[in-house]
């Protein structure tokens, strides 16, 4: 195999890699898709924790505040029997006192009463809400990740036979070039950098600046010449 034909299957080989790439993206992308819907649903059930938590807050209080209110009724009637029994002046003014009291109570312990159902009638629509949300995002989600299975599969294969393909390529190089081009590959995405015979030519990769001799010689096309600095083979830039 002469220097031109090492070159041509080189530049082919990291073409292949850079379709690899281009598909690996895509598969990238895909696995992405099904990220982003598994934080929406983790926001969604820590939306609704936190609405159940609240809704189990509030209910406690409810139940509470009923007992009081049905405690303030007992006391209530407990204090005008008082007053209609009481006797003398004192009895009169004490049993007024003590039923002011409790009425004043009550008024108070009924409003909180209703306030507590007011919280739980409005967080009741969020609850729900989001159960429909989740509810439907179950079969959403299984139907995305059937269609991205399908096209990680289908990328998967392309991905398999390109590697098959770039092997097959590689396997005609000599052994020398082999080597070496695979060693760059545990590196480099790009293990080819093309150079021109410009003055102040310079690595793409780690941006030496490369000697004239040095182009001189990897235009001269009799040997595979690499960069002094990062190894990258150089190919001549009209290739």
């Amino acid at each position: 195999m002469n220097i031109h034909e090492i070159f041509e299957n080189l530049i082919e080989i990291q073409s292949i890699f850079k379709t690899i790439g281009q598909h690996q993206l895509t598969i990238d992308e895909e696995n992405k898709r099904l990220i982003f819907l598994k934080c929406q649903e983790k926001i969604k059930l820590q939306e609704k924790n936190e609405i159940d938590a609240q809704i189990i807050c509030y209910k406690k209080e409810l139940d509470e505040l009923e007992i009081k209110c049905f405690n303030g009724e007992k006391n209530i009637e407990k204090s005008k029997l008082a007053l209609a029994a009481a006797n003398s002046k004192f009895h009169m003014e004490t049993a007024t006192n003590q039923l002011k009291l409790f009425q004043e109570n009550y008024q108070s312990d009924s409003q909180s009463l209703f306030l507590a159902m007011e919280k739980i009638e409005n967080s009741t629509p969020g609850q729900s809400e989001i159960s429909q949300f989740l509810k439907n995002f179950n079969a959403t989600f299984l139907e995305i990740e059937s269609e991205v299975k399908l096209v990680v599969l289908r990328e998967d294969n392309i991905i398999a036979e390109l590697k098959k393909r770039a092997e097959s390529v590689l396997d005609n190089c000599p052994d020398q070039i082999q080597h070496l081009f695979k060693g760059l590959l545990k590196n480099y995405k790009n293990p080819l950098i093309f150079v021109g015979l410009e003055a102040n030519a310079s690595c793409q990769g780690c941006f030496q600046r490369f000697e004239r001799s040095t182009l001189e010689m990897v235009h001269s096309k009799k040997a595979v010449q690499t960069c002094p600095g990062c190894g990258r083979i150089l190919i001549p830039h009209n290739n």
